[in-house]
């Protein structure tokens, strides 16, 4: 090869790595999604979690919105204090919630005293313990692990469940794997076998590639932020193929639709009644091992499910949302929770007042979690429960609010 040619490769590479470098530098000093990051998850140790004791930056959008800095606790869960074994813990020690769900859980979009666990913990203050388990896209199937992790680690006197729309279906693995493949890592799904629904990990084993990947805050910023990923997320943004979230047919929606779109998951406008018969039998079995697996007894444990939020934001979609999936099946677990003994709240009636009174949402503007009032609305009515109030009186289980709390969305201490 030639003194000119070496000379001209040279060029193009230097050319193109002293940008890539600038912007690498750039990037890092951004606040650029760089975790939590889920953990080793196998057989040998096959409970989900984060790393413990790593610190994290987190944010939404390729505008880095709602930017978060944290910190994971020993037990590899976000939450302001270490959780501590039952083994550990005096006899006479105070009682322990936990508080098992997804990124409604996990609450990375609000500020973390707001969300509904935090609220919780400061309600309670030196009476009892709040532990949190949530991390983004755990289903139904994930919560029982959870329950049992808790059972056998921290004996809680209470568990709390937070259910949303993607629980149901996502429950199970053959239609989870179909739809998003790259969330389900570290998780346990149903599966069937002999005419059974029975627990199946799908491991987390995060390849040398993509830890050296998560090294790099351009890369993340791509595919973490900004979301351009190698397959059909990516050809959607560039126009290539029809999105997840756009109609099949041609009717033009309105602004006020194409916002709700964008917020709810397409799936929530959506009837999907080949997918009702195998999330039923998901409850189902969810609802039958979920006692055994937590060591309490059904009214010892509280189900929150979450509104038909659509419907609150926009009343003309009211039936259609009721007969999507999630408005059929959250009305199946209701009805089949309570027949069971379980401590449900139906979240869409204090959520709907509230709307109404105020005339604000419970959600975020650009995103479909709750805001620091649903947070809020959440923590108050697991106050308000039956069985909240038999591990603490009267005193703790109501709302104390700041002097200059005029939202009510900070509890005095």
């Amino acid at each position: 090869m030639s003194r000119t040619l070496l000379l001209r490769l040279a060029s193009i590479i230097v050319g193109l790595a002293v940008p890539l470098l600038l912007l690498e530098a750039g990037f890092q000093l951004l606040p650029v999604t760089s975790g939590p990051w889920v953990d080793l998850v196998t057989a040998e140790q096959p409970v989900a979690r984060f790393q413990p004791d790593s610190s994290f930056t987190w944010s939404m959008f390729a505008t880095m919105e709602h930017a978060r800095h944290g910190r994971t606790n020993n037990a590899g869960f976000i939450a302001p204090i270490d959780y501590v074994p039952a083994a550990q813990r005096a006899p006479d020690a105070p009682p322990v919630i936990a508080v098992v769900g997804d990124s409604f859980v996990e609450a990375l979009m609000v500020p973390l005293e707001d969300s509904f666990v935090s609220r919780l913990r400061a309600r309670v203050g030196h009476r009892g313990n709040v532990y949190g388990f949530g991390i983004s896209g755990a289903p139904l199937s994930q919560y029982l692990v959870w329950a049992e992790h808790a059972r056998r680690l921290y004996t809680p006197d209470m568990l709390v469940v937070s259910v949303v729309s993607n629980d149901f279906d996502e429950s199970l693995r053959d239609l989870k794997l179909a739809n998003d493949p790259g969330s389900s890592r570290g998780f346990h799904y149903f599966v069937e076998r002999d005419d059974q629904l029975e627990l199946a990990l799908v491991e987390n084993r995060p390849s040398f590639g993509r830890r050296l990947a998560r090294s790099s805050a351009l890369i993340r910023y791509f595919y973490m932020n900004a979301g351009l990923r190698p397959d059909a997320t990516l050809l959607s943004r560039l126009g290539l193929v029809r999105g997840a979230d756009e109609p099949g047919d041609s009717r033009p929606m309105t602004a006020r639709e194409r916002h709700l779109r964008h917020l709810f998951p397409v799936q929530e406008f959506e009837v999907l009644a080949e997918r009702e018969k195998a999330s039923r039998r998901a409850v189902d079995r969810f609802l039958a091992e979920l006692p055994t697996r937590a060591g309490l007894a059904p009214d010892r444990i509280v189900l929150t499910i979450d509104a038909l939020r659509i419907a609150i934001l926009h009343p003309a979609l009211a039936q259609q949302t009721a007969q999507s999936l999630f408005g059929r099946l959250r009305f199946y677990l209701i009805e089949r929770a309570r027949t069971a003994g379980f401590t449900v709240i139906d979240l869409d009636p204090p959520m709907r007042a509230f709307a109404r009174e105020t005339g604000l949402p419970v959600e975020l503007a650009d995103d479909y979690h709750w805001n620091g009032h649903g947070h809020r609305i959440v923590a108050d009515e697991i106050g308000r429960s039956a069985a909240f109030r038999r591990l603490f009186d009267a005193e703790v289980s109501t709302p104390r609010r700041s002097p200059d709390d005029t939202d009510g969305t900070r509890l005095a201490r």
